[in-house]
């Protein structure tokens, strides 16, 4: 799976399990965007070694990650035989081909006039 996020050079992120805590780090890089991207490579391995049935990747998660890191994120998400649910924007950020990838496994698309529930939350009403 590591072999697939990175053409170059890569340095994986380094799981380690402490008596009372445990910790996930990549050598020489604290940058948030490779600890998420570590957080999601955890998440697709635990996915594949058990028997849970999916998984849920929020904005906040996957907004801090570089294109090129998600691009390949998003290949694996459609690889996967489990059900994977994400939020996502900036599609037109991607490459055709990721933007179409996401475009044709989307189920449910959301935007400022088409709301999951009645009314907004966002609303002082």
């Amino acid at each position: 799976m590591f072999n697939s996020m990175y053409t170059d050079k890569f340095n994986p992120p380094r799981f380690e399990i402490h008596e009372k805590a445990y910790s996930l780090k990549t050598d020489n890089d604290t940058g948030t965007g490779t600890a998420f991207v570590s957080l999601i490579l955890f998440d697709l391995s635990i996915l594949k070694l058990t028997k849970l049935p999916s998984l849920v990747h929020d904005l906040p998660l996957l907004k801090n990650i570089d294109n090129d890191a998600m691009e390949q994120i998003i290949k694996l998400y459609a690889s996967n035989e489990k059900q994977i649910f994400i939020a996502i924007d900036k599609i037109e950020s991607y490459s055709k081909a990721t933007s179409k990838l996401i475009l044709k496994n989307r189920v449910l698309q959301l935007n400022k006039g088409k709301n999951l529930f009645i009314e907004s939350w966002k609303d002082k009403n």
